[in-house]
């Protein structure tokens, strides 16, 4: 390439790059003079990924001095350290109309963190706070929840991906125990052990705000499985909570099989690939067969196996009030998926079911598709491992066979297909 081709093809990116920057730069000036006009209409500043800096906030800052109808910022992903994170925090010790913000994906420091919990503590308005992957260390998530005050008007909090550990997690134990306010607390991927979700759930047999509570990808393993399930047989607010990925084992599920058995508030509870075999899906499927609240089960990614299957087949012949149920990943084979679709002609009230990833052959997947219950939509999601006799279908297609009540065409063709060893996901 020649020195002049060079230079042009460097001009063109230099041009692409420099309009790039001026379009975002006329945007954030467009979005500015709405907020400093007060524009009623203009309620989400959104400058997610826009290259905002220090000086930005600070523009935003003075534009909202006298604006009473913008609710929502979103600066995720800008790279912010502590002198924006300091700004913001200005804002909401003021601010009486912001309802959320979002400052996930950014890089603040000790100053900041501190200056957002201190703020909190006299903001009148905010009620969803999202720093999903803010704080690059436990030290920096220690300085932002031991700034948290009490009681606050906060309702949604997330702080995901954000290595609060077990220091963190005692701290928010505290904090949970008296806190009126909260209604939902993400704390996944952050390196909380057994130790500090014990403390947590002491903190829940007390509090009775919370009703979500995600807790995937931390190292909880049996003992905090356990001090989960003894929470839950206390605790009657808790709604929602989500356990994936924390290899909970066989005594973890069985002790939270006991507690649902009992349990009348829990609804949707996700157990993710948590090393749990055919002796913690039985014990779950018989809990299943006399809970009464719990509308979602998610034991995707574990061992259930055709044993597990009977059980849970057992299970929806009684269950009455379970509408999603996945399955997926869990080592079921032809007889196990036959069981299951035995079941669901007499279930009345399943609405979902994943069993994609597992080891079901042509003839057992006719069998599930033939299971059409007029009163309501069923879905089956079945994806193919190791397709026996199964030559019409790719392995990379997603077959989701959706059965609607009275339409006996759709399923007529969907039955054709399926026997003709293809399933046309279209339909």
């Amino acid at each position: 390439m020649s020195v002049a081709s060079c230079t042009k093809t460097i001009a063109l990116k230099y041009n692409k790059t420099l309009y790039f920057h001026t379009a975002l730069l006329q945007m954030f000036e467009r979005r500015i003079s709405r907020v400093e006009a007060n524009d009623e209409t203009f309620i989400v500043f959104n400058m997610e990924n826009q290259l905002v800096g220090v000086a930005d906030v600070r523009t935003l800052a003075k534009a909202m001095t006298k604006n009473t109808h913008l609710n929502s910022i979103n600066l995720c992903g800008n790279g912010l350290g502590d002198d924006a994170a300091i700004i913001m925090a200005e804002i909401l010790s003021k601010n009486t109309c912001l309802h959320h913000l979002d400052l996930s994906y950014n890089s603040i420091m000790h100053d900041g963190a501190r200056a957002l919990g201190t703020a909190l503590g006299s903001n009148t308005c905010l009620q969803t706070l999202n720093l999903t992957n803010s704080f690059k260390n436990s030290k920096l998530g220690l300085a932002f929840v031991e700034a948290l005050p009490v009681n606050s008007c906060l309702r949604v909090m997330n702080l995901s991906v954000n290595q609060i550990k077990d220091k963190g997690a005692y701290v928010l134990a505290k904090f949970l125990a008296k806190n009126t306010s909260l209604c939902s607390l993400n704390l996944s991927h952050n390196k909380i052990t057994a130790d500090g979700v014990c403390a947590l759930a002491e903190s829940l047999t007390t509090n009775t705000r919370l009703h979500t509570l995600n807790l995937t990808d931390n190292c909880i393993r049996k003992k905090g499985g356990i001090a989960i399930a003894e929470t839950l047989s206390k605790n009657t607010c808790l709604q929602s909570i989500d356990l994936g990925f924390n290899f909970i084992g066989n005594k973890g599920a069985c002790a939270i099989a006991e507690t649902l058995a009992i349990n009348t508030s829990l609804s949707s509870l996700d157990l993710f690939n948590n090393n749990i075999s055919t002796e913690g899906v039985c014990a779950l499927a018989e809990a299943l067969a006399v809970n009464t609240c719990l509308k979602t089960l998610n034991i995707n990614a574990n061992e259930s196996c055709d044993d597990g299957a009977y059980a849970i087949a057992r299970a929806l012949e009684k269950n009455t009030h379970l509408q999603y149920l996945y399955l997926e990943r869990n080592g079921i084979r032809d007889d196990g998926a036959r069981a299951i679709a035995a079941a669901l002609i007499k279930n009345t009230c399943l609405q979902c079911i994943g069993i994609k990833y597992n080891f079901i052959d042509k003839d057992a997947i006719c069998t599930l598709v033939d299971v059409n219950n007029e009163k309501r939509r069923l879905y089956y999601e079945i994806k193919m491992v190791m397709l026996i006799g199964f030559l019409g279908l790719r392995s990379s297609s997603n077959g989701v066979l959706e059965l609607l009540p009275g339409d006996g065409e759709i399923f007529k063709k969907i039955l054709r297909l399926a026997k003709n060893d293809r399933i046309d996901v279209s339909v």
